[in-house]
């Protein structure tokens, strides 16, 4: 076993699959191998691993799920940054679009993933009034295809506080949250803590955790950056809304001692003792 670290196993931490150095069913497996068991999975696409409605994928992943006990907690589309979730559509476009958002969301299902969540990065990028108006209705749109499924929709962005609820409230689903990531923000000049403060009823309750230096994120150990990951995580522990806290540094190019090393970094943190005398007090 390469993690004998077996109090992992009663923490809320998951992994994510597209900076792992397998996907889908592996990827189960590699969790079960750290003593993590929740995992959010990549739909795939052009450029990235292959789609998980693929012929046999799903049940091979429910099967992995089944035998090493590990939890899909949600399904990304992260094909939408190079699609661009606010692009201005025609009708075929915005057809085809909807037809993978669906797909997505259908997967999800099968999965019992409770979460689908969209970033709006690269083509995605939310700058200005109309592309935030063109990602709401999207997303407005996503939002009651998922409510028939019991599904959350998420939106992953680095937005100031003023767009992020102009956002929230065009969008006005009740199935709808943002994706909490402090990184993001730091890289776009804002404070994840006036955030925290401000709209912390607006997160779906999976937050992401990575690390970085100088503007250049998934590299650094967990805490060795400049993510204020220890004041960040100790004001998500006071607030006590996460259900989990989802590691997304990049372990690709690297043998896992990182993610070994973050793990024990985060483990020690959230020491069981600590995190059971929290909860007593909720």
């Amino acid at each position: 076993m390469k993690n004998a670290n077996h109090a992992l196993a009663s923490l809320p931490l998951a992994l994510v699959d597209w900076r792992l150095p397998v996907y889908g069913a592996d990827a189960v497996r590699l969790c079960a191998e750290y003593k993590i068991h929740a995992l959010q999975l990549d739909f795939g696409g052009p450029g990235r691993a292959p789609n998980l409605n693929g012929y046999g994928r799903q049940d091979a992943i429910l099967e992995a799920c089944d035998l090493h006990n590990v939890r899909i907690i949600a399904i990304a589309g992260n094909q939408l940054n190079d699609i661009g979730l606010g692009s201005q559509f025609n009708r075929r476009d915005r057809q085809m679009v909807e037809n993978l958002i669906v797909s997505i969301l259908d997967v999800a299902h099968y999965l019992a993933a409770p979460l689908v969540f969209f970033p709006s990065f690269h083509k995605g990028l939310i700058r200005d009034e109309a592309s935030l108006a063109r990602t709401a209705d999207v997303l407005r749109w996503t939002c009651k295809e998922a409510s028939d499924r019991n599904i959350i929709v998420g939106n992953e962005n680095d937005l100031s506080i003023n767009l992020a609820k102009k956002l929230f409230a065009e969008v006005n689903a009740e199935n709808f949250r943002f994706i909490f990531d402090c990184y993001n923000l730091i890289k776009a000049g804002y404070s994840p803590i006036e955030l925290l403060s401000k709209m912390s009823n607006c997160f779906a309750r999976q937050v992401h955790i990575k690390d970085g230096s100088h503007n250049k994120d998934g590299y650094t150990a967990l805490g060795q950056g400049d993510g204020q990951l220890p004041i960040m995580l100790h004001t998500l522990m006071q607030e006590n809304w996460v259900e989990y806290y989802v590691l997304e540094n990049d372990y690709r190019y690297c043998d896992l001692t990182r993610l070994s090393e973050d793990l024990n970094w985060i483990s020690g943190y959230f020491s069981p003792q600590r995190y059971k005398s929290k909860q007593a007090t909720h």
